[in-house]
């Protein structure tokens, strides 16, 4: 028993020396895994201290003083953005409050126009699907820092802004217009530079201005046809659209009707009424404008009857937008019986064997070159009319003047010669040659003078006086 005693004392682990050097010997590998372990973490997180710090140095270089300073770091920056598949929004807002700093310093009209472009231009350098995170941290930032920029600086932040919008805008453009894409950039300006609580000369100036980028975009060249072009154009302005339903003053309702509404009906209905009027150098008016954008009028006139006719529009904006809704609505009706235009001067002769629908097309031309001057003549003859019977009025006018002063004038001759046959008859009744040869003389002067006496009209009174005196002068 002692001796089985002692051999299973003697196996290894059994007995607590044996044991415990057994764990001993364990112990420096779980020490050295340990060990081994820690450098790992160790390094990673002075590698994140090393990069936030260089993050720091980097957006710290953007708001140099010094111009050198600040392009090596904006260099630096689109390297860095392009690798960017993992950034996500608290380090864009950093970036961006950087990247407004380094508008700040710019100085002189070149030098802001070619950073304003290098700027909006950076949206290119991100991977696609962080590009609109990236365009809606710039708006927020613009809102943010809006009211602490001053009157100098207000004109370079307003530039930068717009190539901003040109470059979303193109870059949503070089993918051929996805639904998905333009509607998410409809929302974005909704909820960020078009809402109420945006700065109010943001939006001012995105009225202004919209119309304008897209134009210079030609949506129509680059969607699928043109019921595609109408959908996208309405979607990118429906925010613009929406805000004549909530807008707090009449100056922006005057600026959204002026600026966005009437620019799309107005240029549709031109474009409707043919392109004969071109210059010397063979450019129609259009061209010269910009491109045009696609013809939406009867979308828009259905757009406006729904946001008059929403239960969440301002009672003071109702009126104007039915208004508004309605002229939209005259210019579709204005435009439809012109459906057939005259040929242009740039239209292309027809060949030989299509010579029949050349004639076709004069014949059109003609008739409707007819119906224009017989639309001319009814105006001419309605003008002459209405001229004739202003004439007749008039005429019919003066004649009751004449009439009323009639009996006046008649009253006063009878007077004048009353008064000149009452100087001709002798005081004595008999008479003689001699008195009436010195009446006759004197009968000149009398006469003018009892004429200017009768001009003014006097009482029954003054004139038997003046009777009784002529009388007794003629008898002497």
């Amino acid at each position: 028993v002692v001796a089985l005693t002692m051999v299973d004392d003697a196996r290894p682990g059994t007995h607590p020396s044996g044991g415990g050097k057994k764990r001993r010997k364990k112990q420096p590998k779980a020490a050295r895994k340990a060990q081994t372990d820690e450098p790992d973490k160790v390094e990673l997180e002075q590698q994140d201290e090393q990069s936030t710090d260089q993050g720091g140095a980097l957006r710290k270089a953007l708001g140099d003083s010094d111009k050198m300073v600040r392009d090596k770091a904006l260099k630096l920056v689109s390297q860095q953005l392009k690798r960017g598949h993992d950034i996500e929004e608290p380090a864009l807002r950093k970036l961006w409050k950087a990247l407004f700093y380094t508008m700040w310093h710019a100085d002189k009209h070149a030098v802001q126009a070619e950073l304003a472009q290098r700027l909006a231009a950076l949206v290119h350098a991100l991977p696609v699907h962080k590009r609109q995170l990236f365009n809606k941290v710039f708006w927020d930032t613009m809102m943010r820092e809006w009211h602490g920029i001053d009157r100098l600086r207000l004109d370079k932040f307003y530039l930068l802004s717009k190539h901003a919008l040109e470059e979303s805008l193109a870059d949503v453009r070089s993918r051929g217009w996805r639904g998905d894409e333009v509607l998410a950039f409809s929302e974005l300006l909704r909820a960020g530079p078009l809402a109420r609580r945006a700065p109010m000369g943001m939006r001012y100036y995105l009225v202004d201005n919209f119309c304008a980028v897209l134009r210079s975009l030609n949506i129509g060249k680059h969607a699928s046809g043109s019921e595609g072009a109408t959908q996208v154009l309405m979607a990118l302005i429906d925010p613009l659209i929406a805000m004549l339903g909530d807008a707090e003053t009449g100056t922006l309702l005057s600026r959204l009707s002026s600026r966005v509404i009437e620019p799309l009906f107005v240029q549709n209905s031109a474009e409707e009424s043919g392109d004969e009027n071109a210059d010397s150098d063979g450019q129609d008016a259009t061209e010269q404008a910009g491109e045009s954008l696609p013809q939406c009028a009867q979308q828009l006139a259905d757009r406006l009857f729904e946001i008059a006719s929403s239960k969440k529009t301002r009672e003071r904006n109702r009126q104007f937008i039915y208004e508004l809704q309605k002229r939209v609505e005259d210019s579709i009706e204005s435009v439809e019986p012109q459906q057939v235009a005259p040929p242009s001067k740039h239209r292309l002769k027809a060949s030989a064997g299509h010579s029949s629908a050349s004639d076709i097309n004069g014949d059109s031309g003609r008739e409707h070159e007819e119906s224009q001057l017989n639309a001319l003549r009814e105006i001419i003859k309605k003008s002459g009319d209405k001229r004739r019977r202003d004439d007749a009025t008039n005429a019919t006018n003066a004649t009751d003047v004449e009439a009323t002063a009639a009996p006046a004038s008649k009253s006063r001759k009878r007077r004048e010669k009353a008064v000149i046959e009452a100087a001709a008859v002798p005081a004595n009744g008999g008479g003689s040659k001699k008195v009436k040869g010195a009446a006759a003389v004197k009968g000149d002067k009398e006469q003018k003078a009892q004429k200017g006496a009768a001009a003014v009209p006097a009482d029954g009174n003054a004139v038997k006086k003046a009777t009784k005196r002529n009388g007794a002068k003629a008898s002497k």
